[in-house]
């Protein structure tokens, strides 16, 4: 924006510049021309890196003492910013906030843990409300009043994000509440509260029942369940996966498992049932999440656990293409998911290496977004003849519209949609403008509403089919032929949660967000943008674990 002097803003809390903002403080950006190494030619003559570190150093202890002379004044600022704060929300047309999902309670302890790292007040939910259509419980949901100080953060958190106009540097969209996927209220008169939450209630989770005859169940819906899953398989266990939902007798009664539900049989294994049953405790405690012994494989309701609907999972061998042309960013995302939050290793493939290692031991490998022109054919030819021959290739935004351009996968793209079109019927425009007009004529960071199939395997865990994904790029994919492979869609007329360019809102209007194609014996998954968008879009990170994880399940070959 031209009154930020230069193309930047102060927009988004996602940027370090901005979070202090919402504390009262303030926040502010030093950035002066790298040296790159020890010396570089500049247009101003040589730029030394010795020099770069004296700015550096000049403008830290500036800052301090510039502090130190403003104290009174950034003391004055912050009781204010934290006074009007408290004014502000008992004004807003929100009263509370409701969140909480009894079949999620990872998801819940993470925003309370978020809420309480923040010093934001949280109260138990003292009885059931329901708040458009949507129903809330004592025991597994929370109320957050709008008139405390940390209002501003609260509204950030939970509300959409306010209309922006002009050129945006980066993301026009942050509201944590539909990145995570977080069931809320948002209520125009508080709910009765209860006692104010300390601290945060972490569930125990654990082998609940006696020990099993038959099989252990968990919920695949928790947040958690995946870090299950990945200690059982490290440790040599067989687990399967529901492809349907039943109901089965557990110790407090008949309980429901969703699809992809996991299921770890006693028989079957190398492991005698006291071995399993403490591998399966210990998973589960420490992930805080449930595991339900059953004394039988016949349900109460839906599939029988010997049914051909449960399946065993593969421990899988993912690689990560990183390097030379790869968004950094985005593939560093998908990193901390598998290392950070499942402690799964992948293996870090050089573009280089493509054509000239084997690539037969991974049965998944990721490619973000990022810039793929200058591969060569030996190397399209070795990653298209590992998907023909059954492996899985992941791909994001850009890496997406590269797949489908050099036909490893017959798909549909279109990322020409990129506001220049618009240009050439706007007639005349003065050129001082013209960076300011093409900024906004970009996707910059928006939250869409969509429509997910959760019966899909890679929509497995997800709780119902309204989803809000992040769109980051102008890539839109268009359906395959196969009416059942086009996963999540952006709707029709979608809610958008941000600053989107007419054009490009049409553009993204009905296209395809995520999608699995069949390509020989194996197969692609194409997501228009980065799934695991900057470490915390949790909604969508799950479609991309289900991705990983039920690789060889995504694209059933037709029955005869």
């Amino acid at each position: 924006m031209s009154k930020y002097k230069e193309n930047f803003d102060n927009f988004s809390p996602v940027y370090g510049s901005t979070y202090p903002d919402f504390h009262g403080g303030v926040g502010v950006t030093v950035e002066q021309a790298s040296s790159r190494g020890l010396v570089q030619d500049t247009d101003n003559g040589s730029l030394e890196f010795r020099f770069t570190i004296r700015n550096q150093t000049a403008v830290g202890l500036a800052t301090i003492r510039g502090a130190v002379e403003q104290r009174d004044y950034l003391r004055n600022l912050q009781r204010d910013f934290f006074r009007s704060a408290v004014e502000q929300g008992r004004r807003h047309e929100h009263a509370a906030f409701v969140f909480g999902d009894p079949a999620n309670p990872g998801l819940t302890a993470q925003t309370l843990e978020l809420l309480q790292r923040h010093q934001i007040r949280v109260h138990r939910l003292a009885s059931a409300v329901t708040i458009d259509g949507r129903a809330f419980q004592p025991d597994s949901a929370y109320v957050v009043p709008s008139a405390q100080p940390q209002f501003r953060l609260i509204h950030s958190i939970f509300e959409p994000t306010p209309e922006v106009k002009g050129s945006v540097y980066g993301s026009t969209s942050y509201g944590i509440a539909d990145a995570y996927g977080l069931a809320v209220g948002r209520a125009r008169r508080a709910p009765a509260m209860g006692e104010q939450v300390a601290s945060v209630p972490r569930h125990v989770g654990g082998v609940k029942g006696a020990e099993a005859a038959y099989a252990y169940a968990i919920d695949w819906r928790d947040l958690n369940a995946p870090a299950v899953l990945s200690a059982l398989l490290k440790e040599g266990v067989s687990v399967r996966a529901a492809f349907q939902p039943f109901t089965a007798r557990t110790a407090e009664g008949e309980t429901t498992f969703e699809r992809g539900s996991l299921v770890v049989t006693v028989v079957g294994q190398d492991k005698d049932a006291a071995t399993l049953r403490s591998l399966i405790d210990t998973a589960s405690r420490q992930a805080g999440v449930d595991a339900w012994s059953l004394a039988t494989g016949q349900s109460v309701l839906g599939v029988d656990l010997g049914s051909d609907s449960v399946r065993r999972i593969r421990a899988p061998k993912i690689a990560l293409i990183m390097g030379q042309g790869v968004n950094a960013t985005e593939i560093g995302s998908t990193w901390f998911a598998l290392s950070e939050r499942l402690t799964w290793p992948a293996t870090r493939l050089d573009p280089s290496q493509i054509g000239g290692v084997s690539l037969d031991g991974y049965t998944s490998i990721v490619l973000a977004g990022g810039s793929y022109d200058d591969w060569s054919d030996r190397r399209i030819a070795a990653l298209k003849s590992w998907v023909e021959g059954g492996g899985s290739l992941v791909t994001y935004g850009s890496a997406s519209a590269w797949a489908i351009d050099k036909e490893l996968v017959k798909s549909g793209a279109k990322p020409e949609a990129d506001g220049e079109a618009e240009t050439t019927s706007a007639g005349r425009r003065d050129f001082a403008n013209r960076r300011d007009y093409l900024s906004e004529q970009r996707t910059s960071g928006n939250a869409l509403s969509a429509d997910v199939d959760v019966t899909h395997p890679l929509a497995f865990g997800l709780t119902g089919r309204s989803l809000v994904v992040n769109k980051e790029t102008d890539v839109v994919l268009s359906p395959v032929e196969d009416p059942f492979a086009n996963v999540v869609r952006i709707e029709d007329q979608p809610r958008v949660n941000g600053y989107l360019a007419e054009n490009l809102r049409r553009a993204a209007a009905g296209s395809v967000w995520a999608q699995t194609v069949r390509a020989g014996r194996g197969n692609v998954v194409l997501f228009a943008d980065d799934p695991a968008h900057r470490k915390y879009w949790l909604g969508t990170e799950r479609l991309l674990i289900n991705a990983l994880f039920l690789s060889n399940y995504l694209t059933p070959a037709e029955r005869r």
